[in-house]
């Protein structure tokens, strides 16, 4: 007979697969995430995308620019600080 482990890709597979509703099990683990958005214009919007209780004013937000000015519509990311949207260099 052989012993089952919890290294098995087996074992793996039935943890994570609910028989009673035939799917697959999903956790929602939540988010330490705060997103603040700005519509600096009608054809500009910012979204910035940063650590919880992260000041506007500091370091390290992911910050999204979406140009709705011409067609195709642009969207470019650039990481700095959220209160200087207007002057971080996009890519």
């Amino acid at each position: 007979m052989q012993s089952t482990t919890r290294d098995t890709s087996q074992y793996t597979d039935n943890k994570e697969h609910d028989s009673l509703f035939f799917a697959k099990r999903i956790t929602d683990v939540g988010s330490d995430q705060q997103s603040i958005i700005f519509a600096k214009s009608a054809n500009i919007t910012y979204i910035g995308l940063g650590a919880r209780g992260l000041a506007t004013s500091a370091d390290g937000w992911l910050v999204t620019k979406i140009d709705e000015s011409s067609d195709p519509t642009t969207i470019k990311h650039a990481i700095g600080i959220l209160d200087n949207k207007s002057s971080l260099t996009y890519t």
